[in-house]
């Protein structure tokens, strides 16, 4: 069976992440408690992200029927540019290539400095500024 990341469903990925961090929690607190030499906590952690991984891929198995809602995306920029001329016939980048996907109920944050193009991003998202490209 060949493991794709892209095949699993955000469902899934959410799935696995809270399975693992909770399952690397109990095993720091079991090593602690149960006195075990903690210099194999890594060996440990690495035990537990490798069963963590491949539960996942083991879906077809045990949940044969089991449906799991494909998500699509709400919100898609596929290579989306926008240059803008300054006063001197200069072209300025302000996206380059960007590409994003937001699906219903993400939470997602912008970071970025003065300039940076979070302003044009999310007016170009809204369709108030057209792209140049994408």
């Amino acid at each position: 069976m060949k493991y794709s990341s892209k095949s699993l469903t955000l469902a899934e990925r959410l799935v696995t992440i809270v399975v693992g961090s909770i399952s690397y929690q109990f095993l720091v607190w079991g090593v602690i408690a149960l006195g075990f030499n903690t210099s194999y906590l890594r060996l440990y952690s690495a035990l537990i992200l490798a069963t963590c991984l491949v539960i996942p891929t083991l879906k077809d198995k045990y949940l044969k029927g089991v449906k799991v809602k494909q998500m699509t995306a709400i919100v898609e920029l596929k290579n989306a540019t926008k240059i803008v001329k300054n006063g001197f016939d200069e072209e300025k980048i302000i996206l380059n290539d960007v590409s994003l996907e937001i699906y219903e109920h993400d939470f997602i944050t912008i970071l970025g400095g003065n300039g940076a193009g979070k302003s044009t991003l999310f007016n170009s998202i809204a369709g108030t500024l057209p792209l140049t490209s994408g």
